[in-house]
Formats: C-alpha cells, structure tokens, sequence
C-alpha cells in the first residue's frame, strides 16, 4: 500500500511538474487582463508613462522621454521601449499601456513557480506561484502601466542566476537521467545563468535604475556573512568581466541620453529621483520608520498574510541553503527600502518572490487553514469575475478618456 501510495503521489507530482506553470501562466492573464481596454488610466503616473510614449512615437524619438512637449526624466527607458512595441500591435490605448506589465508579472509568477520546484519541490513552488498571484498588491501592480513590474522580473531573474551560480543545492529529481547527460547541462546552465546574471542587472538598471543591482548585491552580502556563511564558489561569478557587461548594456542607452541632454538625466533621474527620494521624503510618501512595510505587509500580502506564522516555523524547521538564500533577499529587500525615506507599499515588491517561496512551504493541515484558503480562493474568484462585469457595463463610458 505505502509503495502504490508513493507511486500515485509520484504520477500526481509529475503532472502538477508539467501542467503547473502553464496554469499559473494562464491564470494571471485571466486575472490581470480583463477590463485593460476598458478602465481609465489611473493616479499621475499610467496617464504619463503612457503619455510619454504617445510622443516618443509622434517624435520618432528612441532615446529620451517627453511628456507635454519637455524632458520626462524621472524613469530610465525601459519602460517606454516596451509600451511603444505594443502600441505598435495593438494601437495606443489602455490595453496595450499595461500589456507590458501583464506580460512581466505572469513572467514573475511562473518563474516563481520555477524556482520553488527547483529548489524546494513542485508542490511548494505552484503554492507559491498562486499565492504569489493572488495578493492584493500584485492584483494592483500587476495590471498597471508603470515601470515596476519589468525590474520586479528583472530582480527575479537576477536571483535565480545567482543562486545557480553560488551553487543553491536544489531539491532531487525523480527522473533517471544519466550522469554525462546531467554534466552536459550543468555545464550549459552555469554559462547560460553568468549571462542572465549581469545582464539583467544592466537591463533592469534600465527598468527602473539602482535598485535592480543593489538588491542582488546587498543579498549575496547577506548570504555569505549573515544568514548562510560558507565560504561561496565567487569565482563562477567572473565580477571584472560581469560588471564590464552590465556597464555596456547601460552604456547603450545612457551615453546618448546624457549626451542629448547635457547631463540632464543623471542630475535629474539619478540625483533628484534616487539620492535626494533616499535622503528626504518626496511629496509625503514615508520618512523614517522602520515598522512601514511590516504595517503595509497587511495590505500589501493579503490574505497570505495570515499564514505568516506558518511560512516561519516552517523556514525555521527547514533551515537549509535555499531558505537562508530568500531570506537573505528579502532582509536586503527591506533594509533597503527602510533606509530609503521616500516609502511606497510597492517599493519592496522586489522580495515578494522570495516571500511567497518561504511562505509556500507551510503545510498546515488546520481545519480553519483548509476552510481559510478555499474562503480566500472563493472570494478572489468572485472578486475577478465581479471586476470584469463591472468594467464591461460601468466603465465603457471612460475609454480612451486619457489616451483620446
């Protein structure tokens, strides 16, 4: 009986393997698309990136940003490269202002999901893809028309790569592969994962500035002389080499861009936009408060959030290699955001993927959990479907409002 048991489960995981991340894939555009073309551009900033990529266009301008006929310098260019490549397909309309945000965070999800098969198990990692999925600050973020959704995945990318890189033990595999075969591969993932390293660190320098390589920087820190401290493999990092690749692929874009502008650019997306939002609080967002994002966590990770508890002692009994790599990640993620005076919930989305992975290894078997998440499933669902009714029948009367 333990034998066909075990085999069952095996089939069962091997099908969630294959099948899971094509799920989760299909269900974020399910949540995230609905209603696009439908609601206004909301707040200042979708009206303005989209906006701003109507004139680049108008302009032929690939280098710098225009809003009302002036520099728009806040956000590096990323962002405005990928709303005009979808405006080229779908026409300039709210649809295809947030597609590109829509795309990223399905991207986040599934590659959340990845990780979590790869290091921890198939089930731990399609837990925390849906979780991931479902929380209210992704439901907000991962349908709007600005420039966090592309470094979030930029950051993503950027972990993987270097827990493969440090050597991250990962969770066995049930095939039977043979051994030169799985040499092979290691040898082609290791030259695969130094690119995609350094080089997201330089494309999401390019999404939204700094932040992409200070947080994968102050996480290897974290790792190796806080939360792990084994002597790491730093050779496979190749750091003269690997900055040199990341600086081109900055350099591509910025050298002309500061040229164009006479300097304008740094001055004003890195000096007033980076240093001076680290330094003071820009328009009233934040100042120095250290308990702001465990106060916003309510929000921001609801309603996972009430299964914190059960993510930590189940972290804690687990303590292991990967569990010391994401919270490292997350500990760089907050430090650094806690320091910065300007705060926003969303700021610290860099370390969700790293949160829903800790958290999806809870396995509570509580009556309430159980009857708590089919609750949370329920509502969500009801919630997705009731959103995308009223945008049909209410906000038809918006469209294009922002766009026209």
């Amino acid at each position: 009986m333990n034998r066909a048991a075990e085999q069952l489960e095996r089939i069962g995981n091997d099908r969630l393997r294959r099948w899971g991340p094509w799920v989760l894939a299909v269900l974020a555009l399910a949540l995230y698309l609905p209603g696009n073309n439908l609601l206004p551009l909301l707040d200042r900033d979708e009206p303005r990136f989209a906006q701003a990529t109507r004139e680049m266009m108008e302009r032929n301008e690939w280098v710098v940003p225009y809003f009302n006929g002036e520099y728009r310098l806040h956000k590096p260019i990323l962002i405005y490269w990928l709303m005009r490549a979808v405006y080229t397909v779908f026409g300039v309309n709210e649809f295809a202002a947030r597609l590109p945000s829509v795309l990223c965070a399905a991207g986040v999800v599934v590659l959340t999901c990845y990780l979590g098969t790869r290091w921890f198990s198939v089930v731990t990692g399609c837990m925390a893809g849906f979780t991931l999925l479902t929380c209210a600050q992704m439901l907000v973020h991962g349908r709007s028309a600005v420039a966090d959704m592309p470094m979030v995945l930029c950051v993503l990318v950027a972990h993987w790569a270097l827990g493969e890189l440090l050597g991250v033990p990962r969770a066995p595999h049930p095939s039977n592969e043979a051994p030169v075969s799985m040499d092979r591969q290691e040898d082609k993932l290791a030259r695969t994962t130094w690119w995609c390293f350094w080089s997201t660190l330089g494309i999401g320098f390019l999404a939204k500035g700094p932040v992409a390589f200070l947080v994968p920087g102050l996480t290897l820190l974290f790792y190796r002389f806080v939360f792990w401290r084994q002597p790491l493999p730093w050779q496979r990092l190749r750091p003269a080499l690997g900055v040199f690749v990341m600086l081109t692929i900055i350099a591509v874009w910025g050298i002309p861009a500061l040229i164009r502008t006479q300097g304008e650019f740094f001055r004003v997306g890195i000096g007033d936009h980076v240093i001076k939002r680290g330094v003071a609080s820009f328009e009233g967002h934040g100042a120095f408060a250290p308990h702001y994002y465990f106060v916003t966590a309510l929000f921001s990770l609801f309603p996972w959030i009430a299964f914190a508890g059960d993510g930590i002692r189940a972290t804690r009994q687990n303590w292991n290699a990967p569990n010391a790599f994401l919270v490292s990640w997350v500990a760089s993620t907050y430090l650094l955001f806690t320091i910065y005076l300007t705060k926003l919930p969303h700021y610290v989305l860099p370390a969700f993927p790293a949160l829903f992975l800790l958290l999806g290894q809870a396995r509570s078997t509580s009556l309430g959990a159980t009857v708590w998440f089919w609750i949370v499933t329920g509502v969500g669902l009801a919630m997705a479907i009731g959103a995308f009714v009223v945008t049909q029948i209410v906000a038809d009367p918006w469209r294009g409002l922002l766009l026209a």
